[in-house]
């Protein structure tokens, strides 16, 4: 694994003591972006000298709706030089608000992929049909006529309270999600990678099916599982 991949998952594991779910959709249409104005600015958490900085400022390109770039940094007090960008959107649901988060940073994986390429009258078909390069990323084989490669970039999604000087940010732990569907309880079209004893699982589902599965758990803390410091804006 590169040095810099191994610097971002650190920084990650600091920051949130693991790994946020994958998604290959976005939570959101542009009709569905929302802005609030209360995010924007710094916020910080101090915890045992370690200190975890988000920077939220508004979006330049609104191509997409309107939006934030956060820049998630942390290590000992006031020392920025590790940090992760991401273009991020917030929408409201069920009386809940989401940030979708994309990082914008990502390297792929020094690794074999085996695929398999079957010729038929309907054109060219490659399995698996998605691998995962990295953090975060994915290539997407679109099989047919003319073969397609796609490469996806993961969306993660925080729950998101904020009274405009406290900033709680909830997430979905991968590992966790992936034992609930393991185990039935939550039921969400997604692709696992790898074996039993180290396996990786991405959610497939579309927007709007995973916009219906948020409303339906917005208050279940089985799900939002894991949570960020409570964050203070900075004066």
């Amino acid at each position: 694994m590169k040095p810099k991949i191994l610097c971002l998952l650190a920084l990650l594991a600091c920051l949130t003591g693991c790994v946020p779910l994958d998604s290959l959709n976005p939570l959101y249409q542009k009709k569905d972006a929302v802005f609030d104005q209360a995010l924007l600015g710094t916020w910080t958490s101090t915890k045992d000298d370690e200190e975890t900085i988000l920077d939220f400022v508004a979006l330049n390109d609104d191509s997409n709706g309107p939006g934030y770039t956060i820049t998630m940094s942390g290590g000992k007090k006031g020392d920025k030089s590790s940090s992760i960008g991401f273009e991020a959107h917030l929408v409201s649901l069920g009386g809940h608000k989401f940030l979708d988060l994309k990082p914008l940073q990502w390297e792929p994986r020094e690794n074999f992929y085996p695929l398999r390429i079957q010729q038929s009258k309907n054109g060219v078909t490659i399995e698996p049909h998605l691998l995962k390069l990295g953090m975060a990323s994915y290539l997407e084989f679109n099989n047919g006529a003319q073969l397609q490669a796609h490469l996806r970039p993961a969306h993660w999604f925080l729950r998101v309270s904020t009274d405009g000087k406290k900033l709680s940010l909830d997430y979905i732990d991968d590992d966790k999600f992936r034992n609930a569907v393991h185990q039935g309880k939550f039921h969400l079209a997604n692709s696992i990678f790898g074996s039993n004893k180290n396996e990786d699982i991405v959610v497939t589902a579309s927007t709007q099916e995973l916009q219906k599965f948020l409303v339906e758990h917005a208050d279940d803390d089985t799900l939002f599982t894991d949570h960020m410091d409570e964050l203070s804006r900075k004066q």
